[in-house]
């Protein structure tokens, strides 16, 4: 097996942001870098530039929880020629939110940690091909790094990002009451851990990240007890302070230049989740989509096959097109259709879509007929183009 050299860092958060620290304290961010270690296989010098890449974890978790992932990947490095790996925790995740506990304020901006990304890769000076890996909360913030400083990025590996064209109440609702609902402090972690086990939550992860989410996600309190690092009413913050960034992100996704794949769940319980995976996939230049048997918690349920995709293994791949055109037949927002339907045609090949046209042909009337007559024209022509 392939070792790494884990080391633990702790550095000054973005100075540009939205929101400070209390009382103008300086906010800390943690980070892991993981670096391979020289053994056998492992080539020093290379001809070109090892590639980074650089995780960001979900609402509520912890940059550990990336270690199956980041173990899986550095065992197959000579597929993605892998350099070192880092991965951070928001200010109010992980072992920020424990560095911060005396300053966080009350209130969260998406976008932040966008900077905060960023702020990783210019205090460690990084160069070279940079990939970043982010998951739901994570997942929106490293497409908006890229938005905010372009070609940073070498491409962007989105997992189940939280994104909407639109408000929704009804994400935010139902994860501020999972939010504050949850217990949050235990006898011991083999407490905490039997707590975990009763919950669906928790039933479909992996025990091996489970455990790396006892052994990291928790911290010892001076009663003996164990506590969330990441409080909850952090999380219900997170989850519920900053709807902006989400939509501003969903509606900037087209300016993104590099590549960008997106990982989702076809058990997720995002709103509309494969439609609404097939939408963002189709707003970028270079998009592509990879559905994967999980739920939202596409990392936690399955590292193995989330490293794979990452990787571009076909094991984890669904046959896409042919799952989008049958679905795209019951799909009833035709204007979101048509914009699918430009996506899978800049895919596929021309005979392959010639193959397909009479399903393409009845979503492109229906969308021309719902858009209405003072478009119809315009449409039709941009339409025709397309295929």
């Amino acid at each position: 097996m392939n070792a790494l050299k884990i080391t633990s860092h702790i550095i000054p958060a973005s100075s540009i942001r939205r929101l400070y620290g209390n009382n103008g304290g300086q906010l800390l961010i943690a980070v892991n870098s993981y670096d391979p270690i020289e053994g056998p296989g492992f080539e020093k010098e290379t001809s070109c530039e090892k590639t980074t890449i650089i995780f960001a974890a979900a609402n509520g978790f912890h940059k550990e929880i990336y270690e199956p992932v980041i173990n899986g990947l550095n065992e197959k490095r000579e597929r993605w020629n892998g350099g070192t790996m880092w991965a951070l925790d928001g200010s109010n995740q992980g072992d920020s939110a424990v560095a911060n506990q005396d300053i966080l304020p009350d209130s969260y901006n998406w976008s932040d940690l966008s900077r905060d990304i960023l702020q990783v890769i210019d205090y460690f000076n990084i160069k070279g091909p940079i990939v970043g890996v982010g998951h739901s909360l994570g997942g929106c913030a490293i497409l908006m790094a890229e938005i905010l400083r372009p070609g940073t990025f070498s491409s962007l590996v989105a997992i189940d990002p939280v994104l909407y064209p639109y408000k929704s109440k009804e994400f935010a609702i139902s994860s501020f009451q999972l939010a504050l609902k949850r217990k949050d402090t235990w006898q011991n972690r083999d407490a905490a851990k039997e707590s975990f086990l009763k919950h669906n939550f928790f039933k479909s992860w992996d025990p091996e990240v489970l455990n790396i989410h006892i052994k990291y996600g928790l911290r010892d309190l001076p009663s003996g007890e164990v506590t969330l690092k990441c409080p909850k009413i952090q999380e219900h913050y997170t989850f519920t302070h900053d709807s902006d960034t989400l939509i501003e992100t969903f509606q900037r996704l087209h300016e993104i230049q590099c590549p960008v794949l997106f990982i989702t769940g076809k058990k997720s319980t995002t709103i509309n989740p494969l439609d609404l995976a097939l939408f963002k996939a189709s707003r970028c230049k270079h998009g592509d989509l990879i559905i994967l048997d999980t739920g939202h918690l596409v990392v936690m349920e399955k590292p193995k096959e989330t490293g794979m995709s990452i990787t571009g293994s076909d094991l984890s791949r669904v046959i896409f097109y042919t799952f989008s055109l049958q679905f795209l037949l019951t799909f009833e927002n035709k204007p979101i259709a048509k914009e699918i339907l430009y996506f899978i045609c800049r895919q596929q090949s021309k005979e392959s879509c010639e193959k397909n046209s009479s399903v393409c042909d009845g979503i492109i009337r229906n969308a021309i007929y719902e858009e209405g007559n003072n478009e119809k024209g315009k449409n039709k022509q941009i339409m025709e183009s397309k295929l």
